[in-house]
């Protein structure tokens, strides 16, 4: 039952053209009738089973990973002073044509990052959010270049501490600046072998 939860949450992922697995799994649940938890699948078995019905049924939405990555990249040069590390499921390699780009940032006030947003002429909204562990943060969404990035605002206390990835249930880092700019630059066509993140 948990395979066919996770194969039902994928086609709504891939209809929908969004990575949200706790949405997908609720629906595919509704969907087939279950409520029993230990029938649910984890996130990181929704992400196997998205990953590869792209690779079956929609082999073009996986061309939207390199345009992601080249927005992230600018996005990320701009916001370098802030340590920005791309997260979430882009980090690994996997996205969707209407998904959101996650970045966390480092900085202990939101001044410093508001007068950035406002020096690259850029619009935003900001959200209190709570993490796992109760740590109250700042989200910020940000449109840019037919993107919708989410800028994760953490402390600097927590570069050595990063959130708890939520598909993976382990603290990543992701991607800082340097290893992104080396996935864009390793893209098939550019002499070097195509490197994904694990």
């Amino acid at each position: 039952m948990k395979q066919k939860i996770a194969e039902e949450a994928a086609r709504l992922l891939t209809e929908a053209g969004t990575v949200d697995y706790g949405w997908a799994r609720r629906k595919a649940t509704q969907r087939l009738g279950v409520s029993r938890e230990r029938e649910l699948p984890d996130m990181m078995m929704i992400e196997t089973a998205f990953r590869n019905y792209q690779k079956l049924f929609r082999p073009q939405d996986i061309s939207c990973v390199a345009v992601q990555h080249e927005a992230a990249a600018e996005m990320m040069s701009w916001l370098e002073p802030f340590s920005p590390h791309l997260a979430g499921p882009l980090a690994r390699g996997i996205s969707a044509p209407r998904a959101d780009i996650l970045i966390y940032v480092y900085a202990d006030s939101p001044k410093e990052l508001v007068f950035t947003l406002m020096e690259k002429q850029l619009v935003w909204e900001s959200d209190d959010l709570l993490l796992d562990n109760q740590q109250p943060v700042q989200l910020f969404f940000v449109p840019h270049a037919g993107q919708q990035f989410r800028l994760l605002l953490l402390p600097l206390s927590s570069l050595r501490q990063p959130p708890v990835d939520e598909v993976t249930g382990r603290r990543d880092a992701g991607l800082n600046l340097k290893q992104l700019q080396n996935l864009v630059g390793n893209r098939p066509g550019d002499g070097v072998p195509a490197t994904t993140p694990l």
